[in-house]
């Protein structure tokens, strides 16, 4: 699909598209202006970026009862679940919902061949703005080059991305994640390497939730490790997670190479479930 255009949206993001774009900041609303047909069985809408939200969408044409609706992100790879469908010939809506930022969101349509519908306009309105740092339960969460993770819940303490994860910067690392709503405590678990050498066998981790200590580590080999958080820690459903690390040090120092960064864990990934 080749871009034509963009404009600086009220969503903070750049929106492209194939079709001419015209964006109303004031209703947040993504107008589409031009036509788009069906050439065959299927046809791309405009590809546009979006934060994490609630959105509702709009499509007015004719003979739009023949056609069928999809939303997909990252160039059609994954498909977004829909809700609240309502089709008529000439007006098409639903809903769905984005947990993360996401790129190349694309709007399809599907038809009979022998029954092209005809979209004039497709609008796409923020009904709720949600959290960049939003998880869900279960989700794993990479800290590597192919994922959002440093951008999404990163606040200070940690280097520049890796291929497969990053490496914690300095004495304290800290991340803030928005969970959702649950009455039960929540088990958190993440996987990492602590840095080791010459004269440190183990790295001292104390974590932190929300100002609260809930435990003192030491880390002397890659693995995954687990823990307990009360709900009574988190009425907001926000956790200011931190790991502190007394005992992080350059690979200088530890005789391992030149580098002289402070380090002592290098994580791969997290994730939260609720706690039955």
């Amino acid at each position: 699909m080749e871009s034509v255009g963009y404009s600086e949206s009220a969503f903070d993001t750049l929106i492209f598209g194939t079709n001419t774009l015209r964006f109303c900041q004031f209703s947040r609303e993504l107008a589409v202006a031009a036509p788009f047909f069906a050439t065959r069985n299927i046809q791309l809408g405009p590809q546009v970026h979006l934060p994490a939200g609630r959105y509702e969408v709009t499509f007015t044409g004719q003979r739009l009862l023949g056609a069928n609706f999809l939303a997909t992100h990252s160039e059609g790879e994954h498909h977004i679940d829909i809700f609240d469908l309502y089709r008529s010939d000439n007006i098409v809506k639903f809903s769905f919902t984005l947990e993360s930022n996401e790129r190349q969101i694309e709007f399809l349509k599907t038809n009979n061949i022998f029954h092209l519908a005809e979209v004039n306009k497709i609008q796409v309105r923020i009904a709720e703005r949600l959290p960049i740092n939003r998880i869900t339960f279960a989700d794993l969460i990479h800290f590597d080059r192919e994922n959002h993770a440093y951008d999404r819940f990163y606040l200070r303490g940690l280097s520049e991305q890796e291929e497969t994860g990053v490496w914690s910067s300095g004495h304290r690392t800290e991340f803030m994640f928005c969970v959702p709503y649950s009455p039960n405590d929540l088990v958190f678990s993440f996987t990492a390497q602590p840095l080791t050498g010459y004269g440190l066998e183990v790295q001292w981790v104390e974590f932190e939730v929300n100002g609260t200590t809930l435990a003192v580590w030491e880390i002397s080999q890659s693995g995954t490790y687990e823990i307990l958080i009360p709900n009574s820690l988190f009425p907001d459903n926000s956790l200011h997670i931190a790991f502190i690390l007394p005992t992080a040090t350059t690979p200088k120092e530890l005789r391992i190479n030149e580098d002289e960064r402070v380090l002592a864990l290098f994580f791969e990934k997290m994730m939260f479930n609720a706690y039955f």
